[in-house]
């Protein structure tokens, strides 16, 4: 199996796990066992933590956040939180086109919320200061349990160890 084949089946595993525990709101968690693996020896590569603005959309639901992150993999954005994934999200780089597009979802929808775009704004800013650190190689999660427990069952599901004992 190639090391990229492995990337994905690592992903999907993680996934899976989230999916299985329903985990949600611990992208920090997510992304520092990702950014993890793919630094260890074992694959040597030089990925970026990266914040995002978030708009999902379930029927005629929406969600959107200026506070997640991912990985950027040579270019590629690679998000490895389950809540967000199977929500048919798509992913901002920068404000303007996050808040056009809201707009005009939230209009499409004639959907009466008032978007807090400052509050979005501030989340983001929040967020890319977290990745700085990450990118920094400052070790953050926010459940040290869920860190641990998907670590171990990444190495069990694909009879590999990551990280050297």
């Amino acid at each position: 199996m190639s090391k990229q084949e492995l990337i994905s089946k690592i992903i999907r595993n993680m996934l899976e796990f989230q999916e299985k525990y329903k985990l949600n709101k611990i992208c920090i968690t997510n992304t520092q066992i990702l950014y993890d693996i793919l630094k260890s020896d074992y694959f040597n590569l030089n990925p970026k933590v990266k914040a995002v603005y978030t708009i999902s959309k379930n029927g005629v639901n929406i969600g959107y956040t200026g506070g997640h992150l991912v990985i950027d993999l040579n270019n590629n954005i690679i998000d490895c939180s389950y809540d967000m994934v199977s929500n048919n999200t798509t992913y901002y780089n920068n404000f303007k086109d996050f808040k056009d597009e809201l707009y005009k979802l939230h209009n499409t929808y004639n959907n009466d919320d008032i978007i807090d775009y400052k509050n979005e704004l501030k989340n983001y800013l929040k967020f890319s200061k977290k990745a700085d650190k990450m990118n920094n190689d400052e070790f953050l999660y926010t459940d040290k349990e869920s860190y641990h427990k998907q670590l171990n069952y990444l190495e069990k599901k694909l009879d590999l160890i990551i990280f050297k004992k």
